[in-house]
């Protein structure tokens, strides 16, 4: 028997959102590209708000809509630091070294205290696993 364990989906909802970047075509322009991204979040507080679980996965595809242009190399995928994959700089080690035109990335979290004064965490841990691909369509 495990004693003050609550599930609860707080202090988070869960956080899903799509992008879309259009450049060229009937706007105008010189480039012409479709950039889409989805971005989906969910956690779960556990032991009273203590402990927190969380899943993230992000997805996307750009791609050039015009024979007579590519996807500019700043407008391609790049994964890497904080906000992807920790621990690998952004841009360097993952994928293609000039960024692709595929990207995948998911995670799990476990955030617990360490240390606490006065029912605050002063001092936090962190375990995760982290998947990631970077890649270019055929």
């Amino acid at each position: 028997m495990i004693q003050g364990t609550i599930f609860s989906t707080l202090p988070a909802e869960p956080e899903n959102s799509l992008s879309i970047q259009y450049a060229g075509g009937f706007i105008g322009g010189d480039i012409n590209f479709i950039k889409k991204l989805s971005a989906n979040h969910h956690g779960i507080s556990l032991r009273s708000g203590n402990s927190y679980w969380s899943v993230n996965a992000q997805a996307g595809r750009v791609e050039a809509f015009n024979s007579n242009s590519d996807v500019p190399i700043y407008q391609r995928f790049y994964v890497g630091g904080a906000d992807t994959v920790r621990g690998y700089q952004y841009a360097s080690q993952i994928g293609p070294a000039n960024g692709g035109d595929l990207m995948a990335v998911g995670n799990v979290e476990y955030k617990f205290p360490i240390v606490q004064e006065k029912n605050h965490t002063v001092l936090q841990g962190l375990s995760f696993m982290i998947l990631a691909e970077v890649g270019q369509r055929e």
